[in-house]
């Protein structure tokens, strides 16, 4: 409920560029609601989903939205963000257009 919420901000977001939303029991649907928000956000450029419950369907939406918006996802597979394919389509997404920091 609280990552809907927070979609619907970054909208329409000109300022923030770094969110950190770590421990935030944030689930798949959180996650594929950021990934459309981000769509149309331009200013932000690290998103931190670690130790989130994103699964492996959030994960790839939010990599494949990184790939054009060019902001950068900070994820850890030792907490519960996704399976293992969420952690590949998080690597293979961000080795195309981006550095990847952290996994």
């Amino acid at each position: 409920e609280g990552a809907l919420a927070l979609s619907e901000a970054l909208k329409t977001n000109t300022t923030l560029t770094t969110l950190s939303l770590q421990d935030n029991s944030i689930e798949k649907e959180g996650a594929l609601a950021l990934s459309e928000a981000l769509k149309t956000n331009t200013t932000l450029t690290t998103l931190d989903l670690r130790n989130n419950s994103i699964e492996s369907e959030g994960a790839l939406a939010l990599t494949n939205v990184s790939k054009t918006s060019g902001f950068i996802v900070v994820s850890s597979c030792s907490g519960k963000i996704c399976s293992c394919t969420g952690a590949a389509s998080i690597i293979l997404g961000l080795s195309f257009e981006l550095t990847l920091q952290s996994l």
